[in-house]
């Protein structure tokens, strides 16, 4: 990968927002400072909004080249508990990473699915145990979205 084509990721990732779930996420927000119980469409929509999200990654560019030319190695940051295990770390859009990162300019940004989170962290050799949202507190182990998905679907919420 050249430094001209890493640019241009870096230009097109910082205009990724994702308002529909920092919507969601302010309303399950509100409801559990309020301790009240969110709607399940609430769950549903978090849940498939979340699904759906470009997520951003900041990551250290170990080798820029890969074995195809449009390619790279990156090592991605992470976040360890007082139990020692390490959760991926990612952010919604480009003011909540500003906020949580010191110098974001040493560090490149890559946008990331659930998918592509969840696929790393099927690896067998990833040490990761989930992924965090930064900002806005929230941890979670891939394995418990799946299923937190499949049976809201299966009780009829949401999208099919």
């Amino acid at each position: 990968m050249t430094q001209e084509q890493l640019n241009t990721i870096q230009e097109q990732t910082k205009k990724i927002t994702n308002p529909k779930l920092l919507e969601v996420m302010r309303t399950l927000k509100k409801c559990a400072e309020e301790k009240t119980n969110p709607e399940p469409q609430y769950q549903v929509d978090y849940i498939d909004n979340l699904m759906e999200a470009r997520l951003l990654a900041p990551v250290t560019v170990t080798d820029m080249s890969g074995e195809n030319e449009n390619q790279m190695k990156v090592q991605f940051s992470h976040l360890t508990n007082p139990q020692n295990e390490k959760y991926f770390m990612v952010f919604t859009d480009m003011e909540t990473m500003q906020k949580n990162i010191n110098d974001i300019s040493k560090i490149c940004v890559i946008a990331v699915t659930y998918k592509d989170l969840s696929a790393m962290l099927s690896q067998p050799k990833c040490a990761m145990k989930g992924f965090v949202i930064r900002g806005h507190r929230k941890l979670y182990k891939a394995e418990k979205i799946q299923q937190r998905r499949a049976y809201c679907h299966k009780r009829g919420y949401g999208r099919a």
